[in-house]
C-alpha cells in the first residue's frame, strides 16, 4: 500500500467515527443508562455565600483584664553584678566563685566533672582569668562549659 492511501484509510476511519459521536443511538451500559446526571450549572443556580456585614461595636473597657505591659515591663531583668570583694567571699571549696574577664562564675560543683580535677580550687574567691585564657586557650568546649556557672558581670 502506498503512503497516500494509507492516509485517505486513516482519514475515513476517523471521520466515520467522528460523525458517530453526535448520534443519539449510542450504545450505553445500564450504569450509564441509570446514572443521575445533575442538570448544568448556571449563574443562577449557583449560590455564593453573602459577605456579612458588622456593625461596629463599641464595648466597655474591661477593669479586671490582665494590664498590658509597657515598655519598662519588655526589658529584660538586668544581669547581677558583682564587686571583686564580694567575689573573696566566696574562696573556698564549698563556695568558690572565680572571676573570667568581666563575668563571675560559681563553680562550688563543678570540681567533680572538672578534667583537671579540683585544679581550679587555688582560685576561688580570685581573678583566674590568666591561667583560664593559657590553659584552655579559646576552646569552645571550655567557654560552653563556663557559661554553664556564669552568675553575673563584674564590676571594676
Amino acid at each position: 500500500m502506498k503512503y497516500g492511501t494509507k492516509i485517505s484509510l486513516l482519514v475515513m476511519s476517523l471521520s466515520y467515527f467522528l460523525s458517530a459521536c453526535g448520534r443519539e443511538e449510542v450504545p450505553t451500559s445500564k450504569a450509564v443508562e441509570n446514572a443521575q446526571v445533575p442538570p448544568p450549572a448556571t449563574a443562577e443556580t449557583i449560590s455564593y455565600p453573602k459577605p456579612e456585614t458588622k456593625k461596629h461595636e463599641v464595648s466597655e473597657p474591661n477593669t479586671t483584664a490582665t494590664p498590658q505591659p509597657v515598655a519598662e515591663d519588655l526589658v529584660p531583668p538586668a544581669e547581677p553584678t558583682f564587686s571583686v570583694a564580694e567575689v573573696a567571699l566566696h574562696n573556698n571549696k564549698a563556695d568558690c566563685w572565680i572571676i573570667i574577664g568581666d563575668s563571675v562564675y560559681d563553680i562550688t560543683n563543678f570540681f567533680e566533672t572538672h578534667p583537671g580535677g579540683e585544679a581550679p580550687v587555688r582560685f576561688c574567691g580570685r581573678d583566674a582569668t590568666a591561667v583560664f585564657s593559657r590553659i584552655h586557650d579559646g576552646s569552645a568546649g571550655a567557654d560552653f562549659m563556663a557559661q554553664q556557672y556564669r552568675i553575673g558581670q563584674l564590676i571594676r
